[in-house]
């Protein structure tokens, strides 16, 4: 990931981001923190005009923001979707949880938190975590995902030290 592939702005409890290039776990960790820390928003926007690809670690993130947005009766808006990422979010039985929207997001501004590096143990948190939300959203999801989520919560265990490491 550049520095500048994902870029967080935020003006009291209204929140754009502006996502490019290939959106993967590295994109979803400055997401996830923003998700698990924010208290409250009013709105926030993703603008995807620039966003080839997307992991499902990421959707899982974004999908994560959706439902705490839904608790605040915010909908996340994804503006400029690409057909290709409308269908993977369609595909996952998230999509009903975003609005989608053309033309500028607001998130037009290079100012703003880039996303940074960050250490395995989060990383591994973060795939745990985002496709336990995307098994929460859709049930279908449960199947499909349940030995990544096995895989990352097992990786987290072991990152603590709770577990030797695997031969």
């Amino acid at each position: 990931m550049k520095e500048n592939d994902l870029i967080i702005t935020n003006r009291g409890d209204s929140y754009s981001v502006r996502v490019a290039g290939r959106a993967n776990f590295e994109y979803a960790t400055p997401l996830r923190e923003l998700a698990k820390t924010t208290e409250r928003f009013t709105e926030f926007r993703i603008d995807l005009a620039d966003c080839v690809a997307m992991d499902s670690t990421f959707m899982g993130v974004l999908t994560m923001l959706a439902l705490k947005a839904k608790s605040f009766q915010v909908k996340v808006e994804l503006f400029n979707a690409s057909e290709v990422l409308r269908k993977l979010l369609k595909d996952l039985g998230v999509a009903k949880l975003f609005v989608f929207r053309e033309g500028k997001s607001g998130a037009e501004a290079e100012s703003g938190t880039a996303g940074k590096p960050t250490d395995m143990l989060t990383l591994a948190e973060t795939v745990a975590e985002a496709h336990r939300s995307l098994a929460e959203a859709e049930s279908a999801n449960a199947e499909r995902f349940k030995d990544v989520i096995k895989f990352a919560e097992s990786d987290v265990e072991r990152l603590r030290g709770k577990q030797p490491p695997k031969p």
